[in-house]
């Protein structure tokens, strides 16, 4: 047997898709690597699914949560927000869901004709689901104003928003909600030593969101980094802005249950604009775009823009009228999700822990030079060294963009295989260390010559001048010399 977790809710005047509102954060890896693309374009199509699936238990009243259904509901394609009826002998009732706790099992809202009696085997009808695997991966830069192309076979009205605030649950996670825990010890914007009082479902690069005391209506979010009670956290990540004071005993929520969204997010997160309009603040703020202009190739388009100041990634949901939401770790496996990437300018290191300077051996470091070891000798010949380097904004996304490298004081045989000479010029790429080679360096003997890496990109330009190449990288520290004395005639030896 298969159940659905059901609440009442009534429709109203206000349009469906606009009553739910969950309040979660989406958390996820700062090294996704997305190819940057001019377009980005989701087909919001809305395919009915037949079902013979009944209710497997009779419900008696309004106010049990629970409506038990036959086996079977994992093919339905039924995800977050998917609206389908129960049908009933006067009028059918129309139910929400907010969740997929398991294979089978749903978490729903109470609809329309939301009667006390639900009878045994009520049929199960007029179920939707997005087409399969419709989501998409899309990347542009920082503050450029990005349009999202929303394609579909029917007219209809999508549903747009940012799951930063409102994420989807992901498997057996129910609503999402792990932990509300209370905070103290924090009395200005710049505190990092907080308290919880609980934290055992936590983990460093969890994600906490607290409603300010001051001022009145923001929220923050936090990031942490070291892993007690006593912890410590990065203040004012994903865009938002640090509090000034937050209350002892105020609440703050945390929703690792997202550590699924790992490999896509982590605290790389951004809350980029939907039409000109911040989603961080406000579940009102979602947007709804028509899809009814006709295409020529048939179905109907719409679209809507999307915009963020800063480096980093997020996950736009476009759910259809009908259909819901389907998460999955891979963005085309994904239904009704953009995983949308906004590279920024290049940079070679971030202050994570805002102490005001780069940390040797730390997370910080962004774009750099992999320097080599001692490069390899020959008796009879001379040698190739293959250097490497990664350009990278402040969110660790690697960029795409023309990088010049320049020996700038080896000999002047030692030159670039590819360009035959001291410098060249590559395209680099966005998955992984870009590298060139030098060749004709001596066989034998010590040398420590010097390189540049100069990038240019759509997103800024970056100079790197710490390159090295050597058989042994010692360097003179220090000479000493001392004079004396010495006899007129004194043979010299």
């Amino acid at each position: 047997m298969k159940t659905i977790t059901a609440q009442l809710w009534k429709l109203g005047t206000v349009g469906l898709a606009s009553m739910l509102a969950v309040a979660m954060l989406l958390s996820g890896a700062p090294d996704a690597k997305t190819a940057e693309a001019a377009a980005c374009t989701i087909d919001a199509t809305e395919v009915a699914v037949a079902t013979a699936l009944l209710t497997d238990a009779a419900v008696g009243d309004t106010t049990t949560t629970t409506i038990p259904i036959d086996n079977g509901v994992e093919v339905l394609g039924l995800g977050y927000g998917s609206i389908f009826n129960l049908q009933k002998a006067a009028v059918n009732e129309t139910v929400r869901v907010t969740s997929v706790t398991n294979t089978g099992s749903l978490e729903a809202t109470r609809g329309v004709a939301n009667v006390a009696n639900i009878a045994d085997d009520t049929p199960v009808k007029n179920v939707y689901r997005a087409i399969t695997d419709n989501g998409v991966a899309c990347s542009t830069n920082v503050n450029t104003e990005q349009t999202i192309t929303v394609n579909s076979n029917n007219a209809q009205t999508v549903e747009v928003w940012i799951l930063e605030r409102d994420p989807i649950p992901t498997t057996t996670t129910g609503t999402g909600v792990i932990q509300s825990t209370t905070m103290s010890n924090v009395a200005s914007a710049t505190d990092t030593a907080l308290t919880l009082a609980a934290h055992g479902n936590m983990d460093v690069g969890d994600v906490i969101t607290v409603t300010c005391t001051t001022p009145a209506g923001r929220f923050e979010q936090m990031k942490m980094t070291v892993d007690a009670a006593n912890g410590t956290y990065v203040r004012a990540v994903n865009g938002s802005t640090a509090c000034e004071t937050i209350s002892d005993g105020a609440a703050a929520v945390v929703y690792p249950w997202h550590d699924a969204v790992a490999t896509n997010i982590a605290s790389n997160g951004v809350t980029p604009k939907l039409n000109g309009l911040t989603g961080k603040v406000t579940f009102a703020k979602r947007q709804f775009v028509k899809v009814e202009t006709p295409r020529s190739v048939g179905g109907y388009t719409g679209s809507f823009t999307v915009n963020a100041a800063g480096a980093g990634e997020a996950m736009i949901a476009v759910k259809g009228a009908r259909t819901g939401l389907v998460y999955n770790a891979t963005p085309a496996n994904s239904e009704g999700i953009i995983h949308m990437t906004f590279k920024g300018a290049p940079s070679d290191y971030v202050d994570e822990d805002k102490d005001g300077k780069f940390d040797v051996g730390s997370s910080e470091q962004r774009s750099l030079i992999n320097q080599t070891g001692s490069t390899a000798t020959s008796l009879t010949t001379t040698v190739s060294e293959t250097l490497s380097f990664n350009i990278m904004d402040s969110a660790s996304q690697e960029l795409a963009g023309t990088a010049t490298l320049t020996l700038t004081d080896a000999p002047s045989s030692v030159v670039f295989t590819n360009s035959g000479t001291q410098s060249i010029s590559v395209t680099t790429n966005t998955s992984g260390n870009d590298t060139v080679t030098v060749k004709k360096i001596p066989g034998t003997g010590n040398f420590r010559y010097k390189f540049t890496v100069d990038y240019s990109g759509t997103t800024g330009t970056l100079t790197d001048t710490s390159g090295i190449i050597h058989r042994t990288n010692n360097t003179l520290s220090s000479l000493t010399m001392e004079l004396q004395n010495r006899d007129f005639g004194e043979t010299v030896y």
